[in-house]
């Protein structure tokens, strides 16, 4: 049984198959998601993808293909060691958007941030673990 927060993931990647289906994205995100499954079963996978993409552009129901879709990513998770898993959600993640895009003039951060500053830290938009840390004292050649 999948945790919440991959259940999640395999949800968000269901939608993110259903919101690319007939647009310019639809290439990367058909692509991108058969090399998820690999092993073999890209070609299934992109054959599958393909019908999925005629049903939506016919008018087919949104709703039950991002379910087909998050129950192969749930499945596909289910079945990886926890190394491979990682890897997967990050590919997921990346896949339906879920990373901000950077706003108007200010920097996103995605992953880990380490500042060594004097207790301080700026940041418009941060993904990911903070630390603050005191800087190393400087070296003979440096003070």
């Amino acid at each position: 049984m999948l945790s919440e927060a991959l259940t999640a993931v395999a949800a968000a990647g269901g939608t993110a198959v259903v919101q690319a289906a007939g647009t310019d994205a639809w290439t990367s995100v058909r692509q991108r998601t058969a090399r998820l499954f690999g092993r073999g079963e890209q070609q299934a996978v992109l054959d599958e993808l393909d019908r999925t993409e005629e049903e939506l552009v016919r008018g087919g129901a949104d709703e039950e293909a991002a379910a087909r879709w998050a129950g192969r990513f749930a499945r596909l998770l289910q079945g990886l060691s926890e190394e491979e898993r990682s890897a997967v959600v990050e590919e997921l993640r990346r896949l339906d958007g879920s990373r901000p895009p950077s706003p108007a003039g200010g920097p996103v951060f995605h992953g880990d941030v380490s500042v060594r500053a004097d207790q301080g830290v700026a940041g418009v938009v941060i993904n990911g673990a903070v630390r603050i840390e005191n800087p190393p004292a400087p070296g003979r050649d440096q003070g």
